[in-house]
């Protein structure tokens, strides 16, 4: 868990400068555009894919990528 943490500016915390700066889809590198943006990360650390604040958590591309995640 983290303390409120700048995420889109110079000051923004280590962890989101390089959430935001691997280029994955289907959203892309680039600043967080809004609240409830989504990272996924692989078992290794790395981000596998990274999703826009309007998609919902049971929309099928972001639960097939976690479950493909997962089986690995």
């Amino acid at each position: 868990m983290l303390a409120k943490v700048d995420v889109k500016s110079d000051t923004a915390c280590d962890l989101y400068k390089h959430l935001s700066s691997v280029s994955t889809k289907p959203l892309g590198a680039g600043p967080v555009k809004w609240n409830f943006e989504k990272f996924v990360l692989g078992r290794d650390g790395e981000v596998i894919g990274r999703f826009g604040s309007g998609v919902k958590p049971e929309d099928a591309a972001f639960t097939s990528l976690i479950e493909s995640a997962l089986a690995k």
